[in-house]
């Protein structure tokens, strides 16, 4: 499924842009949401939240990638789980 983030500095201020899509391009969410440079985890967090209730749950449920604690995409490969019952 795509998904993208990018985050840049403008006018002292951080502006973070989401994306969660399905793979056929059917659905796409965007969000954006900015705020000031000495909390951009509270910003990512808000933004993933938008995501959320704008339906990007029910996208990632569907074809769900998961990495356990402590490992990343890059030393494991990302591992495939089928999406709950």
């Amino acid at each position: 499924m795509p998904l993208a983030g990018y985050a840049k500095v403008e006018r002292n201020r951080i502006v973070m842009d989401g994306l969660v899509a399905e793979l056929d391009g059917s659905v796409v969410l965007r969000q954006q949401r900015s705020g000031g440079k000495d909390k951009p985890e509270e910003l990512g967090v808000a933004l993933a939240r938008q995501l959320k209730t704008a339906g990007a749950d029910r996208i990632l449920e569907k074809d769900l990638w998961v990495l356990k604690p402590k490992q990343s995409a890059f030393s494991i490969g990302l591992q495939p789980i089928p999406p709950p019952p």
